[in-house]
């Protein structure tokens, strides 16, 4: 049996970083050890992590930022598996169990898991943190197309992904002070240029929403950025691994077809067409677009109490659709490419926008149309 380390990464979660523990030392996997890692909190997280003795490595360092702590906790690792748990997260008894078993097989790189949501208290809300995940074997596409594109995407969160320890000693030590956060989006966008991905078949832990969490409280715009130039720095890693083994391969052609790129170019382009009022958005909820991101102001579509309301039931729903995005100010109707099936399927959807409404762009990553000009 395969030994597995679960690294609990903590900075000033000293209200939940105990939960995070104990779900990890409640792992059904027989040969499990737990490290903490706490990043120079001043809220009483040590006492929290000091009061588990034994049962956990603890480190206490200075304060370096997510990746710093992910290169301290794998360097006090022993196991052939680790699974990196942020503090505000846990993990379910048996997937530790499960991803390990599922690691045995030596051509897999990465194993990931959907999240349940759960609230400040632990409660879960009914939602789900990545509900469908990919699978596969999608090393030739990374390594002909680079690190986060659309099929090596989504992935679980930083909790929801266990490691081989091969690949991490291939990978890691990261930069640290490049990935102060966003330390999962290095590892998950590696993973496929080395080996297959698998999915558990299952929901594997609870991610836990409370208001602060980085990536939810960070503007829209910042996560682009951080995202595009993350990638940029994943692609001279990734080629400078591949080259090592031999393989001819040049980052400069993967830029662009990036899913972070796309949406970053997708939005100057939006941005270009000047809209006074609201852009209404298509986007089959992927891209996670705020309220307003570089003055336009956002509305999911179709709506419904202010969120998305989900793919309409049929052609007429979806023209419906139209006109109430145009009555609640939205002056420009944009579909982005996950949703552009959308045009095909829905009945009468196409010829409704073509024939009454002008389309002022469109391209392989948005098709969008003037509202105003019925």
């Amino acid at each position: 049996m395969s030994r597995a380390s679960v690294v609990v990464t903590n900075y000033q979660y000293g209200r939940f970083v105990a939960d995070a523990i104990d779900s990890a030392l409640a792992q059904t996997h027989a040969d499990t050890e737990v490290i903490v890692v706490d990043d120079g909190s001043t809220d009483g997280s040590r006492d929290v992590i000091e009061a588990y003795g034994d049962r956990v490595v603890a480190v206490f360092k200075e304060n370096g930022g997510h990746g710093s702590a992910f290169n301290v906790g794998f360097e006090r690792a022993t196991g052939d598996v680790v699974v990196f748990l942020d503090a505000d997260d846990m993990l379910l008894p048996n997937t530790l169990a499960q991803a390990t078993a599922l690691l045995e097989d030596r051509s897999v790189a990465k194993v990931h898991w959907s999240m349940f949501t759960v609230n400040e208290t632990g409660e879960r809300t009914g939602g789900m943190k990545e509900p469908v995940l990919p699978s596969g074997d999608l090393r030739d596409v990374v390594r002909r197309d680079g690190p986060m594109t659309e099929q090596a995407l989504p992935s679980a969160p930083t909790s929801g992904n266990a490691y081989p320890r091969w690949l991490l000693d291939r990978v890691l030590p990261m930069p640290a002070s490049e990935y102060r956060m966003s330390s999962d989006a290095y590892l998950f966008g590696l993973a496929p240029a080395f080996g297959r991905i698998a999915t558990l078949p299952e929901p594997g832990g609870l991610w836990r929403w409370h208001g602060v969490n980085t990536h939810k409280t960070t503007p829209f715009d910042a996560k682009v950025r951080q995202a595009v130039n993350d990638r940029r720095r994943q692609c001279a890693v990734l080629e400078r691994l591949l080259r090592d083994e031999g393989a001819q391969v040049e980052s400069a052609d993967w830029q662009g077809n990036g899913w972070w790129e796309r949406i970053d170019d997708s939005l100057s382009e939006l941005a270009s067409l000047d809209a006074v009022g609201a852009i209404a958005l298509a986007d089959d909820a992927v891209w996670g677009v705020d309220d307003v991101v570089r003055g336009m102001r956002i509305l999911p579509f179709p709506e419904q109490d202010g969120l998305w309301g989900g793919p309409p039931g049929d052609g007429a729903a979806a023209i419906a659709a139209v006109d109430a995005a145009r009555r609640d100010g939205a002056r420009h109707l944009v579909f982005a490419w996950p949703a552009f099936w959308w045009l095909d399927h829905y009945d009468g959807l196409r010829s409704h926008l073509e024939e009454r409404h002008t389309r002022v762009l469109a391209n392989d990553r948005i098709v969008a149309y003037e509202l105003e000009s019925a």
